[in-house]
């Protein structure tokens, strides 16, 4: 059987992040849709499961980047922002059955720090060696997780962000 190599790139959905800390508010503006945060000096720690799906048909996906449209106006951010993704294998067999859950960082690069000028930009989180993961358990997944350290008077906008992967079918 011969096997294809597509690449995918699917939106996450703003309503699917988890925003742990920080103040964010959905908007909505004739159709563009984004997370608005307003002025106040902290950490904001955003983690979301990556929309990467696992099917029997396939054999297997490579992770290799995302991206994370991102304006900042009002005041630069603190520092570069901040970007992990972990890959969670749930090695559960059957129900009631002892197994582990394991979590493993993938290693990553970003493209630098988002400065304050009020133009939409892009931060680029970018799988360092990307490699085959030929799993198929629907268990196992991936989640990013995005830290932006604001200052005072940092306003932020976050698009939805885009999971680029390959996968082999």
């Amino acid at each position: 059987m011969p096997e294809n190599t597509v690449t995918r790139r699917v939106p996450v959905s703003l309503k699917s992040l988890d925003i742990a800390t920080g103040t964010w508010t959905y908007t909505n503006t004739a159709g563009l849709l984004y997370l608005l945060k307003t002025a106040t000096d902290e950490t904001s720690v955003i983690t979301y499961t990556l929309p990467i799906p696992r099917r029997s048909d396939q054999f297997g996906i490579k992770l290799k980047f995302i991206y994370n449209p991102i304006r900042v106006t009002t005041a630069s951010l603190d520092a570069a922002p901040t970007s992990v993704i972990y890959r969670n294998d749930f090695d559960l067999v059957v129900a009631g059955a002892s197994g582990d859950v394991a979590t493993a960082t993938v290693e990553t690069t970003d493209n630098g720090v988002v400065t304050l000028d009020a133009n939409d930009r892009m931060l680029i989180t970018t799988v360092t060696t990307p490699e085959w993961d030929y799993s198929t358990e629907a268990e196992a997944n991936y989640t990013h997780s995005l830290s932006l350290n604001c200052a005072a008077t940092t306003v932020v906008r976050i698009y939805p962000p885009i999971v680029v992967y390959d996968e082999l079918v």
